[in-house]
């Protein structure tokens, strides 16, 4: 709590969030028209990257029905800002090094919505394919044991 209401507008107005979100409005009505459209809500996802770590604040899900679960998944999770502040940090072939300057490539993002789908976890399969042949399949995720796939 501030001591008046000159130190509480003063701290207003150092706010460094000067972005004017109206520019914005074009962008969130083709997005409200695109989840109207495929009606059963999306998946939301940059061209990289989903916020599958995120879905905690989703209720355990990436279905969106409202743009505001979008940006909220979009803002939790750590590999979509991975993917927007240091997409090449890590990879071998990158060096962020001070003396090289070296500079990443430019990145034009995208955002994808798909249509939503139930998908059972236990249905979800890896193929490996090699000279047009598919030589392994594999569970995609191993960390949980199925008992409807034992055979």
């Amino acid at each position: 709590a501030f001591a008046d209401n000159d130190d509480a507008s003063a701290h207003d107005s150092n706010d460094d969030d000067d972005m004017d979100y109206s520019l914005l409005n074009g962008l969130f009505a083709m997005i409200r028209d695109k989840i109207a459209s495929l009606k059963t809500g999306v998946v939301v996802k940059l061209n990289w990257s989903a916020p599958k770590d995120a879905k905690w604040i989703n209720a355990e899900t990436l279905k969106c029905e409202h743009i505001t679960q979008m940006l909220l998944l979009l803002k939790s999770s750590p590999f979509v800002q991975h993917d927007l502040c240091c997409p090449f940090y890590g990879c071998f072939d990158y060096e962020a090094d001070d003396e090289k300057k070296q500079q990443p490539p430019s990145i034009e993002y995208t955002l994808v919505l798909r249509k939503y789908c139930n998908l059972y976890p236990q249905r979800e399969f890896r193929c490996f394919v090699y000279a047009h042949q598919i030589i392994a399949i594999a569970q995609r995720n191993d960390d949980d044991c199925f008992t409807d796939l034992q055979s």
